[in-house]
């Protein structure tokens, strides 16, 4: 079957192939149709199949947190480039269009890895358009994580394609360890990558600004440094000068 993949499906006792051509939305839910030596046996929700095989999350046990740093590693040794993204997965956060534009640039024939840390509402909504445009091999959702700053550090690229932030905490920590940031045109990722000095800002927030900014980052050399101290020095300058 076309884009097979093996279930362990312990509730069943025994292991299922299922593929993604034979799926259907019922009610806003993902259904997949499961067999067994080539024989059906059942239909089954797209999302908890996911969570079975480990596909979308990392918590299935603790050897595969270290499973994706091996992979990780591996990729940086063949100068994969690393892309992360942080936030809740919600509409706002704009991660639907995020995995349509790395999509977008997989077709130029760029070969790169996407992780998005978060967890949220969207979290069956973006498993499913991973694996409608085949990318499972590509891009993984981790979940919520306690401590980013060591997972950061193994990264290159921060994208951030909200469409609206507070204060984008995220990005901020992100750019002190010294990723460059690929961030959507609003205010407040504006402000902090200075206009563009520290970072990318996408054209347009839609994939093909998204998969532009990308493919511009990814052959951008030299950025300037960011300094955290400095940044909010000078927020705390501004608010003196309010006050």
């Amino acid at each position: 079957m076309k884009f097979s993949k093996k279930l362990e499906a312990g509730f069943l006792n025994q292991s299922l192939d299922y593929s993604t051509d034979e799926q259907q939305m019922v009610k806003g839910t993902w259904w997949v149709k499961t067999y067994n030596n080539g024989k059906f046996v059942c239909w089954l929700k797209l999302a908890d199949i996911e969570l079975i095989d480990g596909i979308s999350s990392i918590n299935k046990n603790e050897n595969s947190f270290d499973d994706i740093i091996q992979k990780i590693m591996s990729d940086k040794k063949d100068k994969i480039p690393q892309f992360v993204n942080v936030a809740r997965l919600s509409p706002e956060k704009n991660q639907k269009v995020l995995i349509e534009a790395f999509a977008k640039l997989k077709t130029t024939g760029v070969e790169a890895k996407l992780y998005i840390l978060g967890s949220g509402i969207l979290k069956e909504e973006l498993e499913t358009k991973i694996i409608e445009l085949n990318l499972s091999g590509s891009v993984q959702l981790l979940g919520h994580m306690e401590n980013i700053r060591n997972f950061l550090s193994l990264m290159d690229y921060f994208i951030f394609p909200s469409l609206y932030e507070g204060q984008g905490m995220a990005l901020l920590e992100a750019m002190s360890v010294g990723l460059l940031p690929i961030v959507s045109d609003i205010p407040t990722s504006r402000e902090i990558v200075a206009g563009g000095n520290y970072g990318i800002i996408s054209e347009s927030n839609d994939e093909q600004g998204l998969a532009l900014a990308m493919m511009k980052a990814l052959k951008k050399e030299e950025f300037s440094s960011f300094d955290l101290e400095s940044y909010n020095q000078n927020v705390i300058n501004r608010i003196k000068l309010i006050l």
